[in-house]
């Protein structure tokens, strides 16, 4: 096995890249904690080159927020926020 895997902190969980897996919009979203101001951390995320594909957009229910953006290789990746 000669796969790269990077922890998350406190055990939330990890990333794994495998010459087995390829990149793709069409594949498994994930969604990463966008808290506590989810339009900060996607203005942060834009600022690094990265797509914007969803701004914040509030869900019914008070469900929180969520947006989504393309990382650096082609997947889609969604933030939620709960404020």
């Amino acid at each position: 096995m000669n796969d790269a895997i990077a922890m998350f902190p406190n055990g939330g969980g990890c990333v794994i890249a495998s010459e087995d897996m390829q990149p793709s919009a069409q594949g498994r979203r994930v969604y990463l904690d966008g808290s506590p101001d989810i339009h900060t951390v996607l203005a942060r995320i834009v600022a690094t080159g990265r797509q914007m594909l969803l701004s914040a957009m509030t869900l019914p229910g008070n469900n929180g927020c969520f947006g989504l953006f393309a990382d650096s290789e082609g997947h889609v990746v969604g933030l939620h926020s709960t404020a």
